[in-house]
Parts: structure tokens; sequence; C-alpha cells
């Protein structure tokens, strides 16, 4: 199994039974997903609302006050990534969000070794309010996300294992 796989496998369980599984029920993961021209390793979707847990009270509650989006997270493994291939990734996933009604997704960029310094400032200066974006070097477990509440909030719900 490779570093890429085995990084695709924790994210999938993060986004499903961990840290994750308080922000949305991510119930559906797809392997080498194509959305437009662009192929992503892995496309995970889901639901704000999602099981509700508790007793009945605080079951009746959760359904009448949480909104019920459609979520998603996008991830993709690249080698060589530039500036050309980051920003048709991203019209990609901003047009897929809009003609599939989702209301917010996380974009995560897996790379073995650092992503260059131009790469990293633009993905830290962008601010969508729909979309966070993230590069993570599987190498180092560094994570670089986007200037956005979901962007930061990447690294906080997303805990990869440290591999040896």
């Amino acid at each position: 199994m490779t570093d890429f796989e085995r990084c695709l496998l924790d994210i999938e369980n993060e986004l499903m039974t961990g840290k994750c599984a308080w922000v949305a029920d991510f119930n559906e993961s797809f392997r080498a997903l194509k959305i437009g021209d662009i192929s992503f390793d892995m496309v995970v979707r889901g639901n704000t609302r999602g099981k509700t847990m508790g007793f009945l009270l605080s079951r009746i509650y959760s359904y009448f006050t949480l909104p019920s989006y459609d979520v998603a997270c996008f991830v993709s493994c690249v080698d060589s990534f530039g500036e050309r291939a980051l920003n048709a990734t991203l019209r990609a996933v901003i047009n897929h969000l809009k003609n599939n009604d989702l209301q917010w997704a996380w974009l995560i960029f897996l790379r073995k070794g650092p992503f260059s310094d131009e790469i990293r400032r633009a993905v830290e200066n962008m601010k969508f309010q729909e979309l966070g974006v993230a590069l993570i070097d599987v190498e180092s477990n560094t994570v670089t996300p986007s200037n956005s509440y979901l962007g930061r909030s990447i690294p906080k719900y997303l805990k990869l294992k440290r591999r040896p």
C-alpha cells in the first residue's frame, strides 16, 4: 500500500468516524471520480444534519434547529502541481458545488514532499466562503490551509496519523 493510499484511508476514516463526524455525517465515499476534466482520488459526500444522537427531546430539538446542508470533501493526490492546475481544480469544484446544491466543501491536495511557495501562498490567501482548501505534505504531515473558516477548520478536524 502506497503512502497516498494510506493517507486516503486515514482521511476517509476521519471523515466518516472521527472528529469530522461531529461536523457532518459523511456517508458516501467514491474513489477515482471524474468531475468535468478533473480526476479526484477520493470524494466523500454527506449531510450536516446527519444521524441525530441522544434522547427523544434532543433528537426533536436538533431536527428543527440544525440546518440540513449537503456537503463534500474532495481529495486529489498530486505530483507536480502548478497554479494553472490549482485554478482548474477550483473551478471544477465550485461548479460542482453549484450544480449539485452543495452548501460547502473541503478540497484537499496530497503530495509527497513540500508544495512550492507560490502554491502555498496562493492557497493561504484564498477566502472562499463555501470552500476550504488545504495542502498536505504526506511525508511530514504538514497542513497548509486556506484563510477561510472552512479552510482553517481542516487541520482541526482532520487528524492524520503519523507514519514511521
